[in-house]
């Protein structure tokens, strides 16, 4: 059966305008040094500005000493300060030519933009689009150094040894010559994905959207230079569980993909917009209609507040339906409803060793990619037969290996009648069932010390939810994460103090890992406490 995807990524795609955002006024107030780098009648106004403010600045009084400098005084120099206002205002010019130039150079030109009032909306629309995580730097504090900045991101690799990073700069020079005359999407294509993250969204009540904040913070995670180490090693791919042609639109998912795949569609420009070549990490596409329809179409719904055997009405069963077709989309396969492998549906993006799952209403907390990294690398070293990564609560912030995909997305199949997706993966790294030793050879789930994901909002995509306590948020404890059973909670009296995964013994040698801690925001280089959160 084929699935017919409608895939929509930023070469078969016309942009829609737009850049990733633009700052708000709070947050131009809040970083004074900022720039308007983009190419329009905007910049183009703020360069006249610039210049206009320069040509007026007054001239400092002489200095009352006669222009001695005397030792530990500061003394103003009127000619100095004379020369640096005209090399202000000539870069000023230099800098409105250049953009006039780049404007001119734009395919279309201006008029086309402008064509008629119906554009100028669209145009304007595209714009509002633009994604921005407000309140992020208030949030975290990182390094303002570009440089100590630049360092943080290219370490966020392979941490243990000298050797590794040494071996990670002469792949990275390698890949550099073999790629010298390659733009960045050619660069992009050429790469093997090392994780990729899977996220299935539905649309709200009201068509809210929470969307839009979890893929801005997405991509800021991700690399915006094609020179990077990690450039292409991370997919991400956004399913519209509605399907196409339904009319059920998802306008959230419409306008956060139209947001991305304009923006991406500039990736190859000499001088892109900032996440332009971030932009290319995502992939966007619509859910087949009935690949895997409703095992029990006639079941009657439970009362979803008095439901102690958590069995799942028709929108949880849709639910688990929307999980297998997005692993469809990963590993292949899928279709006729039994979870058999179809060798004739291709996966959609280029197969990795790694899948993560995620949902649409939680922000990646700051570093959570490069912490990420870190983590897997500490887990294969410790227990190499982990079945998983647990860095926050639902199905959530989970890695696993994708060899463990196609068994996973059958268990789903087999009793999406009987328990919701998220306990039934619970059932899957609980193993206590035999029908899941018989896949995962009783394998132990890992999970980390603190929650990397921050719950977005309370709005839910089903129409009852019982009153529940507040989530964790950024960096928080994962042993105050209240919905997680006692597998899937770290342990703080048991492995404190020593490391920061939980199972810490047995199996699990905490002694193998000879490697250092990167320096990530929540945690002190050299040891796991946390900082604030």
């Amino acid at each position: 059966m084929s699935l017919g995807y409608a895939l929509v990524t930023s070469v078969d795609a016309t942009p829609r305008g737009g850049a990733r955002g633009r700052a708000s006024d709070d947050d131009a107030r809040a970083r004074p040094d900022a720039r308007d780098v983009g190419v329009g009648t905007g910049s183009s106004a703020n360069a006249n500005a610039n210049a206009a403010s320069t040509t007026t600045t007054p001239r400092p009084p002489p200095p009352r000493d006669g222009g001695r400098a005397h030792e530990g005084e500061r003394v103003d120099d009127r000619d100095a300060n004379l020369r640096k206002i005209e090399e202000q205002i000539t870069r000023s010019a230099e800098a409105l030519a250049s953009l006039r130039s780049k404007l001119d150079g734009l395919e279309g030109t201006t008029s086309t933009f402008r064509a008629n009032d119906a554009d100028e909306k669209k145009e304007e629309d595209a714009a509002n689009w633009g994604l921005h995580v407000k309140g992020r730097e208030r949030r975290i504090r990182l390094p303002t150094d570009a440089a100590t900045r630049d360092d943080l991101d290219e370490r966020g690799g392979d941490w243990p040894t000298e050797a590794t990073e040494a071996t990670e700069a002469t792949t990275t020079a390698a890949n550099a010559n073999a790629n010298a005359n390659a733009n960045a999407r050619e660069k992009f294509d050429a790469v093997d994905p090392w994780l990729t993250i899977g996220i299935p969204t539905a649309p709200r009540a009201n068509d809210v959207d929470y969307l839009t904040a979890t893929i801005d913070a997405l991509l800021a995670e991700l690399p915006d230079d094609d020179d990077s180490a990690h450039f292409g090693k991370t997919r991400v791919v956004v399913m519209n569980a509605a399907g196409a042609g339904t009319g059920n639109s998802h306008r959230a998912f419409e306008k956060v993909r139209d947001a991305v795949v304009a923006l991406a569609s500039r990736a190859t420009e000499s001088a892109p917009p900032p996440g332009a070549r971030a932009a290319l990490h995502a992939t966007f596409f619509d859910a087949p209609l009935d690949a895997h329809p409703d095992p029990t179409p006639d079941a009657r719904d439970p009362d979803d507040l008095h439901n102690p055997t958590s069995t799942p009405g028709r929108a949880v069963r849709k639910q688990t339906s929307d999980v297998v077709s997005l692993l469809d989309a990963v590993v292949g396969g899928g279709g006729g409803g039994g979870g058999g492998d179809d060798a004739s549906v291709p996966p959609l993006v280029p197969p990795s060793p790694l899948f993560m799952f995620m949902e649409d209403d939680f922000r990646t907390c700051e570093g959570a990619l490069r912490g990420l990294r870190y983590l897997v690398q500490k887990t294969r070293t410790v227990y190499p037969e982990w079945l998983g990564l647990r860095t926050s609560y639902g199905l959530n912030g989970v890695v696993v290996r994708s060899e463990d995909l196609p068994g996973f997305r059958d268990y789903l199949l087999r009793h999406q009648a009987r328990l919701p997706p998220d306990l039934l993966w619970t059932e899957w790294v609980e193993g206590t069932r035999a029908d899941v030793r018989e896949r995962t050879n009783a394998r132990k789930l890992i999970v980390y010390r603190y929650n990397l994901f921050e719950h977005l909002g309370a709005v839910s995509t089903f129409s009852i939810r019982p009153r529940r306590p507040s989530w964790p948020g950024c960096y928080a404890p994962m042993s105050s994460a209240w919905s997680l059973t006692a597998v899937e909670k770290f342990d703080e009296r048991r492995c404190a103090k020593i490391g920061d995964l939980f199972p810490c013994t047995g199996d699990v040698d905490m002694g193998k890992w000879t490697g250092k801690t990167p320096k990530l925001p929540w945690v002190k280089v050299g040891s796991t406490a946390a900082l604030n959160y």
